[in-house]
């Protein structure tokens, strides 16, 4: 088992050998390594193909022997009964690792499970390590390394990802692309006949520019020893996990997937809370999760306040925040005079706040503060504020089209002062969140919304339902919790 410095160098690699190259965009050899070029990996790069002296541009070299310079690391992309003659000739060029894209190994049955077993062997004998076979490959942004099967180039950021499904895998990074969520590094694990998750958690557990980890899971060999480094883990930085193969329908699927054995489910997820994961049902939670972590503070306890332009949300936050085992406050006679000063005779004087209607900067401002101050608030939940601009823009393009006197220019300040306030909204909830340190939860009505708006260096988080913020915010109460109790 290598340590976490032996594994960074092999995944920030200053060289690599493009093995199985091909100029043809239709192949694994291709398409791999258009995406490396694309992304403006920052280190040198070496194709390899014997019937051709160029590829995608780049010098050509028809065996690993005949690159002229050391090589890091090998990205091998040809068939698999190819796949252990190249390990040894990687071993014998001084290649520490490889990336086995290739499929047809243990996941196909026992001829491929004897072709793994060879192929790790031939390695070990090397000192070459191995992440793979039958992955989709890895990625690694802070170096513009983008080694991976499919044309996702997310943002650089503090989100690292371990998946042993390569298809889930890209399509969560392109979900991240999509939303503006930065990522350190993805790892497509594939058969782990090598390099496990297990390692791989070692090393992002040490990695600095990691500050969450996720962890997509079919199956694992050793579970007490996954159990022993998620707790080492999770005192340092939160872990969450999404465990497939639940039902037996997906413990089968899992097994002709990556050829992992999927255990018993609610003994499994057990274990994984006890080590201070926070355990997801679907894909979209390890992004909510992630991205919650990533900007937010840790709620200090479970007590929440709502605040809403209208009273529909508030009953809906209500039931899922009590549903979720977390609580609503009633608020002290010192919130509700400051708010009685602010809002109509008729609002609720009850938590949630039900502001009415009142989409005024001022009234929401001072409304977030006063719910912020008292101790037995720990988060506040907004709805109805963020996104309210979508209607005002609306109303914009319906007077240009339908009113003659309206023309489109007049129609274009209208939304430009809309989406000047829609900012004010939200450098307003970032400054409240900075200074009090509490995280506040906003969830947008706009269907243009995305999870993550960067402003003035300050990261807003804007949730596109009620109950994925809620969900964000039990999973943070939930780390604080254990963390406050293993530390």
């Amino acid at each position: 088992m290598g340590t976490p410095q032996e594994l960074e160098r092999l995944f920030s690699p200053k060289s690599i050998a493009l093995i199985g190259a091909s100029n043809s965009i239709d192949k694994w050899g291709g398409f791999v390594s258009l995406h490396i070029l694309k992304g403006g990996y920052k280190g040198k790069l070496f194709p390899v193909n014997p019937r051709h002296e160029h590829i995608l541009g780049l010098p050509a070299y028809p065996t690993i022997a005949d690159i002229p310079e050391p090589v890091d690391l090998g990205i091998v992309m040809v068939p698999a009964d190819k796949v252990p003659e190249v390990i040894e000739e990687a071993g014998k060029k001084g290649i520490g690792g490889l990336v086995v894209i290739t499929s047809g190994f243990s996941e196909v049955g026992a001829d491929g499970a004897e072709l793994e077993r060879r192929s790790v062997e031939i390695a070990k004998s090397h000192g070459v390590r191995i992440v793979g076979p039958n992955t989709m490959g890895i990625l690694n942004t802070y170096i513009n390394l983008y080694a991976i099967g499919a044309s996702v180039f997310p943002l650089c950021g503090c989100i690292s990802f371990i998946s042993q499904s390569g298809n889930l895998g890209t399509q969560m990074l392109l979900w991240a692309e999509k939303e503006g969520v930065g990522v350190d590094q993805f790892f497509g694990t594939g058969n782990e006949a090598d390099i496990t998750t297990i390692e791989l958690l070692r090393y992002l557990a040490r990695r600095e520019s990691t500050r969450v980890i996720l962890l997509y899971m079919e199956g694992i060999d050793d579970g007490r020893k996954l159990y022993e480094v998620l707790s080492e883990t999770t005192r340092k930085k939160p872990v969450v996990v999404l465990k497939a193969g639940r039902t037996g329908a997906g413990a089968r699927a899992a097994l002709s997937h990556t050829g992992a054995m999927a255990g018993q489910a609610d003994i499994f997820e057990a274990a994984l809370r006890q080590a201070g994961c926070i355990v997801v049902k679907n894909p979209t939670d390890l992004l909510d999760m992630a991205v919650a972590f990533s900007y937010l503070p840790l709620p200090r306890g479970d007590g929440v306040a709502v605040c809403t332009l209208g009273g529909g949300w508030g009953v809906v936050a209500s039931d899922l925040l009590i549903e979720s085992g977390l609580e609503l406050p009633p608020l002290d006679d010192e919130v509700i005079s400051k708010l009685d000063k602010l809002l109509p005779p008729f609002w609720s004087r009850a938590n949630p706040v039900d502001l009415v209607g009142q989409a005024d900067l001022h009234i929401f401002t001072t409304s977030l503060h006063a719910l912020l101050e008292p101790d037995y608030i720990d988060a506040v939940l907004t709805m109805g504020a963020f996104g309210s601009d979508e209607f005002m823009m609306r109303i914009a393009d319906a007077a240009a089209e339908l009113i003659p006197e309206i023309t489109e220019k007049e129609a274009g300040e209208v939304k430009k002062f809309a989406a000047a306030i829609q900012r004010e909204f939200m450098l307003e909830t970032l400054n409240a969140m900075e200074q009090k340190g509490k995280p506040i939860l906003g969830v947008s009505m706009s269907p243009r919304a995305k999870l993550v708006y960067n402003l003035n260096n300050k990261t807003l988080i804007l949730f596109p339902t009620p109950e994925r913020a809620v969900k964000a915010l039990k999973g943070l109460y939930q780390y604080h919790r254990y963390i406050s109790r293993v530390k």
